[in-house]
């Protein structure tokens, strides 16, 4: 909460998930483009009046310094930066607070992991989370966030890594399964 509030006043770089597919539509099937571009569409929509926030963009446990069970410190901060959606950082490490998530099974790990955590109600951290940022804990906030996070992190796989279009089984577990699963499960009616 308090790394996001460092630079909650600058909305000039302001995150949407509609840049997000920008960096990325060229590069998937037209099929999952046409469903990740009706998911960016309805999260985009829920998520206009978030305020933005400060984001390191890479927050997962091994990112993260610890001593006696308190965090005492924070690395690797180049995707680090103001504009971003809340609750982002909190979902990487939601996502990989058990162990490390191979890149191709990241999707499925999203679609185990995070959209149940949506649909069924967020936990007592998230709640916290949201509380302390003012943010609605509504499964279409939550949804849209989700939805937010999965384009950031393939916007961000598809800068960092030029074979990534390239890869089809990467393609197909990471954005065609999940836009289709999304969409089938209502997502792009938030």
């Amino acid at each position: 909460v308090e790394l996001f509030g460092l630079a909650a006043a600058d909305a000039t770089t302001a995150q949407t998930c509609a840049v997000d597919l920008q960096h990325i539509a060229g590069a998937i099937p037209p099929d999952a483009a046409a469903a990740a571009e009706q998911l960016a569409t309805a999260a985009d929509h829920v998520l206009a009046d978030v305020p933005r926030g400060f984001g390191h963009g890479d927050f997962w446990y091994e990112n993260l310094l610890v001593n006696a069970g308190q965090l005492t410190g924070v690395i690797d901060w180049d995707s680090a930066g103001p504009g971003r959606l809340p609750l982002l950082d909190l979902l990487h490490l939601r996502l990989s607070a058990r162990h490390a998530v191979p890149g191709y099974r990241w999707g499925n790990a999203l679609l185990d992991v995070l959209k149940p955590w949506a649909d069924d109600g967020v936990d007592e951290l998230g709640r916290r989370y949201c509380h302390d940022l003012g943010l609605s804990t509504r499964p279409a906030m939550l949804r849209a966030l989700i939805v937010a996070y999965w384009l950031d992190w393939l916007h961000y796989q598809f800068d960092r890594y030029a074979d990534r279009a390239t890869r089809s089984r990467w393609i197909r577990n990471n954005v065609v399964k999940v836009a289709h699963t999304l969409n089938s499960a209502g997502w792009s009616h938030l």
